[in-house]
């Protein structure tokens, strides 16, 4: 039975082989059309396909674009606040430093108009006691409690002196 079967195997394939062996030229014109079908279906589907290829790349260039600028336009208005905010509290201190400042200039200003009268006051005093002194020397009395006003008088006048100096050292110098 085996020799029968190995027989009966290999006689429908040589009727196979031996049927399309012969040449059919409609066979081979279909086949021709089916392969000449393929390509265009393969050549339309690689059109196809680089089409949309394309189309891909330029819908996700697009939005990554828009992306970007969103997150760049984000990152520039947090910026520009943080800016704002850090200027706003810089320009708050300035202006509180110069009002500070405004108010020391003014107040030199009155204290150095108060020094200044001050010192006329004291100069106008200091003259008058030289002169005092002046006259009682000009008197040249030489008893003890002449002498005791004398002395006195040219303490206050050192103590005079040594004031009007303290007054134009507090005078706020100018330059």
């Amino acid at each position: 039975m085996n020799s029968e079967s190995v027989h009966l195997e290999t006689e429908p394939a040589d009727l196979s082989k031996e049927a399309f062996s012969a040449p059919f030229p409609k066979l081979d014109r279909l086949i021709g059309g089916m392969r000449a079908l393929e390509q265009w279906y393969a050549q339309d589907f690689e059109r196809r396909i680089a089409g949309l290829t394309e189309l891909l790349r330029t819908q996700i260039t697009e939005e990554l674009q828009a992306q970007f600028s969103s997150e760049m336009v984000s990152q520039v208005e947090r910026f520009r606040k943080q800016y704002e905010e850090r200027l706003y509290v810089q320009s708050n201190q300035w202006e509180s430093q110069r009002q500070g400042l405004e108010k020391e200039v003014q107040e030199l200003r009155r204290t150095g108009k108060a020094v200044l009268e001050e010192i006329s006051t004291t100069e106008v005093l200091l003259s008058k006691s030289a002169q005092k002194g002046n006259s009682e020397l000009e008197r040249q009395t030489t008893d003890a409690a002449s002498l005791g006003k004398l002395v006195q008088m040219r303490i206050d006048e050192l103590e005079l002196k040594a004031y009007l100096r303290g007054l134009r050292f507090r005078l706020p110098t100018e330059g």
